[in-house]
């Protein structure tokens, strides 16, 4: 019996840049787990305007699985400026 050949995580770290046609991005997170019937490395990148989620093979460092989607926009952030009392009020 043999043993599964594990890749190491830069490896699949390349594999998922390559598999998403990236030479760069922001990785988030990474897990070693089983799913598609094998052990793969899934990982979460971004760039500017999208977020990856990939699934790279821990044996042959094939890319099997690839999402991506738009980066949320930021919520709205209105500064007000807190004028004081004295000032918000009219004398007659």
């Amino acid at each position: 019996m043999t043993e599964n050949i594990i890749i190491s995580p830069a490896a699949a770290r390349a594999a998922a840049l390559a598999g998403a046609g990236l030479n760069a991005a922001e990785f988030t997170s990474h897990a070693l787990e089983s799913a598609f019937g094998r052990t793969v490395y899934t990982f979460e990148f971004e760039t500017g305007e999208l977020i990856y989620t990939a699934c790279v093979d821990a044996s042959s460092g094939e890319c099997v699985g690839l999402d991506q989607r738009p980066r949320p926009e930021p919520p709205c952030r209105a500064e007000f400026t807190v004028l004081p009392a004295a000032r918000m009020r009219r004398d007659a």
